[in-house]
């Protein structure tokens, strides 16, 4: 969990915004690609982003990549 917080708060805090989003739902999807990384989709019908949680690198460190995904959300 420590580590988990260590990489939201330096690869993902700040970097997703969109109107009023501390006032709505979002739905969770979650998926497990072929390499092992992990890939979170939240929407709210609307808006939507992916979170994709994986390692790189001879030393295998983790990292989390956002991407907006508003347009292709409907």
């Amino acid at each position: 969990m420590e580590e988990m917080t260590k990489l939201v708060e330096r690869d993902l805090s700040g970097r997703v915004t969109f109107p009023q989003m501390h006032q709505c739902k979002a739905d969770v999807k979650i998926f497990t690609s072929g390499d092992g990384s992990h890939i979170f989709i939240f929407t709210d019908g609307i808006y939507g982003f992916s979170v994709r949680l994986s390692r790189r690198g001879k030393d295998r460190n983790n990292f989390i990549e956002a991407t907006d995904i508003s347009a292709n959300v409907a």
